[in-house]
């Protein structure tokens, strides 16, 4: 496979992946970063991201992107987070079926329709596409930790009600998410509110969230890791702690 280097670790294009339950959706480009150690110990596994709006994450051109593999590199060099291997999902663009809108209309744009993984139609199916078509895949082609405490969801803005929603509506995936300035209205806060203590009860396994708004971060303490990350900035919380690395 082609590659290209970003931080420590390397990034692939995924595999093609055909999307039985998605006619709604368009093909998309899906790239997986490959961490340092990867290509080490043939017998080790690791965890999963799966990351939405994936073209900005550490594209071939910085100009535009998170420098997530070079964040990541410096936190597992200092052994502050396991590993992961990051699997990031394209956004489609603006001339896709199904975006009608102008831009000031985001309602009806293509990244809003499927980010909004409750709506019928591409919402639905962008989250099936990621869970029941994706995932088994790349557990195929990678040596990947399957169980849904080893793997997570991340995104920002609507990517990020997208990450929680993915957790939220499928925990026998997603055990984790890191969301970012996410999109929370008022039908899905209420519901958090009301279910969210009971939801997952006292399980050791009971999901952990993320959530970063633009001036405060709110991490739910627990033995498992999650990771929150930015552009200038990465969270590793586990074994009831929470450790901050900013990149200089």
């Amino acid at each position: 496979m082609r590659y290209f280097e970003a931080g420590a670790g390397r990034v692939l294009r995924a595999p093609d992946v055909p999307t039985a339950a998605s006619s709604w959706l368009p093909r998309r480009d899906v790239h997986v970063w490959l961490p340092p150690s990867y290509s080490g110990d043939r017998n080790r596994r690791f965890p999963v991201v799966y990351a939405h709006d994936g073209q900005r994450l550490m594209p071939a051109d910085t100009r535009l992107s998170w420098d997530l593999g070079n964040t990541l590199s410096e936190l597992s060099a200092d052994k502050l987070i396991d590993e992961p291997i990051v699997v990031m999902i394209d956004s489609v663009g603006n001339d896709q079926f199904g975006d009608i809108g102008p831009d000031f209309l985001p309602l009806v744009r293509r990244r809003w329709l499927e980010y909004n993984v409750d709506l019928p139609g591409p919402g639905r199916s962008y989250l099936s596409f990621v869970c029941d078509d994706l995932k088994p895949v790349i557990d195929a082609t990678f040596r990947t930790l399957t169980a849904p405490e080893h793997t997570h969801a991340l995104g920002a803005s609507l990517g990020g009600t997208c990450a929680f929603l993915s957790m939220w509506r499928r925990p026998d995936v997603f055990g984790n998410c890191a969301c970012f300035s996410p999109v929370f209205q008022a039908p899905l806060a209420a519901e958090v509110a009301l279910r969210g203590g009971t939801k997952f009860g006292s399980s050791p396994a009971a999901p952990i969230a993320t959530v970063r708004a633009s001036t405060s971060t709110t991490v739910a303490t627990h033995p498992m890791s999650a990771l929150d990350c930015s552009m200038d900035s990465m969270r590793a919380a586990g074994g009831g702690s929470t450790q901050t690395c900013s990149r200089a």
